[in-house]
């Protein structure tokens, strides 16, 4: 247990000896393992919470990240998610000691997830007493896969599970953030695609995934708002944020306002997303994953 820990031993791990899992190209140990607050009635519709954290400081201007200061993104987030102030205590909303807890990390080349992010999180997890060899991260292998395509052994052996997608335009589904991120779940997300988008929410109702899903932590650190399957990486931009929330449907509304924010002063005029990505609000209406009005979200911005 290391419920002791404080922030100044968690960063010590975390910038010195931990580093070791990047630099040698090894993750933890693999094993194929709802939206909305931890203990919230479904009955009670209140709004859903999305914290985005901004920092000027977390980037230098070739794009290396500052772990201390990703750090302390994570720990602002998730103290306003949660309302906790210990590191045991805010991963122990979601998971403690018997958990086997799955990240699914966004492995899309040039747009995954930052993988000082993504250990930063594994090693938050930890606090919480989650042996790291519970700790399942999705490395895009499976043998075997339930009736709506996703890794059984992940979404079936996992008992609590984080999603951390990046936030990025795509011209065949619009954006990829919360929600999208699913797909690197499936055997076969191409009709998916083909759909451009639609029926992604209905993935999300699978009882497997649905009710082990805690929390989405997105990396918006370096978006790109580009349309057209060329990627230019000249349309990309230093937003230096990360978001947290509890309901993927809410943080992608958030997520595409950005998007659109960014298009509209590129272009100086609006620039629609295309497709225009209302995957999101199909699953809120049809499906019920969350909350997509923005009367229902609940922003709060914090900057460092």
């Amino acid at each position: 247990m290391r419920r002791g820990v404080t922030r100044r031993q968690f960063l010590r791990r975390a910038l010195g000896g931990s580093a070791a899992l990047l630099a040698a190209g090894r993750w933890p140990q693999m094993v194929y393992a709802q939206a909305g607050a931890p203990g919230q009635d479904p009955g009670v519709r209140e709004r859903s919470p999305v914290i985005r954290v901004t920092s000027p400081k977390v980037m230098d201007p070739y794009g290396a990240v500052d772990r201390e200061q990703m750090f302390e993104m994570i720990d602002r987030g998730l103290m306003g998610l949660t309302g906790k102030f210990r590191l045991a205590d805010m991963v122990g909303v979601y998971a403690g000691p018997e958990d086997r807890v799955g990240l699914v990390a966004n492995r899309a080349w040039g747009l995954a997830a930052d993988p000082n992010l993504v250990e930063l999180i594994y090693l938050w997890v930890t606090q919480s007493g989650v042996p790291e060899e519970n700790i399942l991260l999705w490395d895009g292998r499976s043998a075997e896969y339930n009736q709506d395509g996703l890794a059984r052994r992940f979404v079936e052996d996992c008992t609590v599970i984080f999603s951390i997608p990046s936030l990025y335009a795509h011209w065949r589904l619009g954006m990829v953030g919360a929600l999208a991120n699913i797909l690197g779940l499936l055997r076969d997300p191409e009709p998916y695609y083909q759909a451009r988008g639609q029926g992604i929410g209905r993935l999300w109702t699978n009882p497997v995934f649905r009710r082990k899903h805690k929390l989405v932590i997105m990396d918006a650190l370096w978006p790109y708002f580009g349309s057209g399957a060329a990627y230019n990486p000249e349309l990309r931009w230093r937003q230096q944020s990360i978001m947290v929330s509890g309901d993927p449907v809410a943080i992608d509304v958030v997520g595409r306002r950005t998007l659109l924010e960014r298009r509209r002063l590129h272009h100086g005029r609006d620039w629609p997303l295309e497709p225009p990505a209302d995957y999101i609000e199909e699953a809120d209406t049809t499906y019920h994953v969350g909350y997509s009005k923005k009367d229902d979200i609940d922003l709060r911005d914090v900057w460092l």
